[in-house]
């Protein structure tokens, strides 16, 4: 399982650095950090370990704004298209909890210095700062993790549907969490979850834009038989917008889900959840909704160079656009990851999303037609290339594909981005 992990987020970790952050207010340094697999670094206190690195990138983006083709953001005729520098300062600080130990921890820096050729409104830098201390209990039977993270920020959050303001507006993101494992038998684990996140934004135009975030939940899990296991899943989430204005209004989610686990050999591993949820809102009940849905994740590692992964879902997702308070988002990703060589690695990672809202709106390319509801299908496919030229540089490259098409046309967009870079740590 270490081992998954590990692959996972170096996969993960590449991705990300090579192009813009993924998930709606979900930033987090730790996706940034661990540029360079295995690597400890050469400053020691003790235990701790204190990774400092350097990363600079260039990048060609075709359409920063993510505008169709005949929506103009800044101005003028045509996408915003452009070149970007950017340089990554990082320090990664971690006291690695082996087995016995009390507790272990882990604390990221991250700065993102992204400096443009032509749209200098949009040069920015970003910081990206969280933590995390694992600590457990006695006897070994339960692991309780408490972390935090701040951002501040002008990338794009990647969200497809979540808002209508520039997708490069510089937004504030705080959070805490705290997650409980307990190990009740050797038959029956539990676990338990909350997190709280707030986004606030610097524009003053978009406080109506700025919300926060409750989560409450928890499963329980009873292993059947060595590759089988059962269990089930239930989270609450209030989401309260802190100026109700228009259609921005507070809502509560109920999520339960009925889930299995089979882990028939130590190369494979899947989950499935089935469920529902149920979705309401404080002031308009006509946006209320219940709706089927459903998680899939599957792991298959042949040998220990190569890595496939499969992700689906169907959920209830958030909305702040002023016509639309929610949409059912379905989506799949495939992800292959394969290491050639000692210090080439390779990472595809191909994702359908289909989004479906739930409140009627006005086509404004087709004024005065009937409002219907709107649909998009987003397709996105990366390619990625790192060389570990030493085991503390490494030189990467990256290929961003994004595609929208929508039954509103002035909402389809197409987008490119390219990079090259270069990373050290220390």
């Amino acid at each position: 399982m270490n081992k998954k992990i590990a692959r996972a987020l170096f996969g993960a970790a590449i991705l990300i650095l090579l192009g813009p952050a993924q998930g709606f207010a979900q930033y987090s340094v730790s996706k940034y950090k661990n540029q360079h697999e295995d690597y400890d670094g050469q400053l020691r206190f003790g235990r701790v370990m204190v990774v400092p690195g350097l990363s600079f990138d260039t990048v060609y983006d075709s359409n920063v704004f993510k505008e169709a083709d005949f929506t103009f953001v800044n101005g003028s005729e045509g996408r915003s298209d452009d070149f970007i520098f950017i340089t990554s300062p990082s320090i990664h600080t971690f006291l690695k909890r082996e087995a016995g130990d009390p507790f272990g921890f882990e604390f990221n820096y991250l700065g993102r210095d992204e400096r443009f050729v032509n749209l200098d409104n949009e040069d920015a830098f970003n910081h990206y700062l969280d933590g995390v201390i694992d600590m457990g209990g006695a006897g070994g039977r339960t692991d309780l993790k408490v972390g935090g993270l701040y951002t501040q920020t002008r990338e794009s959050s990647g969200s497809e549907f979540d808002s209508n303001f520039n997708p490069r507006s510089k937004r504030f993101v705080k959070a805490g969490h705290a997650d409980l494992l307990w190990r009740i038998s050797q038959l029956f684990k539990a676990t338990f979850n909350t997190r709280y996140e707030k986004e606030t934004f610097d524009d003053a135009s978009l406080s109506e834009e700025e919300n926060a975030f409750v989560d409450v939940g928890g499963s329980l899990f009873w292993q059947y038989s060595t590759p089988m296991a059962f269990g089930m899943r239930y989270n609450f989430r209030h989401i309260d917008f802190m100026e109700n204005f228009g259609d921005n209004s507070d809502s509560d989610t109920h999520s339960i889900f009925l889930a299995t686990r089979w882990v028939p050999t130590s190369t494979l591993s899947t989950e499935l959840a089935l469920g529902f949820e149920d979705r309401a809102f404080d002031r308009f009940s006509n946006q209320d909704r219940t709706d089927f849905a459903f998680e899939l994740e599957a792991d298959y590692h042949p040998t220990d160079r190569s890595n496939f992964t499969l992700a689906g879902s169907r959920r209830i997702k958030n909305s702040t656009f002023r016509d639309v308070q929610s949409a059912e988002v379905t989506k799949f990703t495939l992800g292959w990851e394969q290491k050639l060589g000692i210090k080439l690695a390779s990472i595809i990672e191909a994702g359908w999303e289909h989004v479906a809202y739930n409140e009627r709106s006005e086509d404004t390319v087709a004024p005065g037609q009937p409002q219907r509801f709107r649909s998009d299908d987003n397709a996105i496919v990366d390619f990625a290339l790192a060389y570990h030229i030493q085991p503390w540089l490494l030189a990467k490259t990256k290929y961003h594909y994004q595609f929208r098409e929508s039954n509103f046309d002035d909402k389809d967009y197409t987008q490119h981005v390219i990079s090259i870079g270069l990373s050290a740590v220390y």
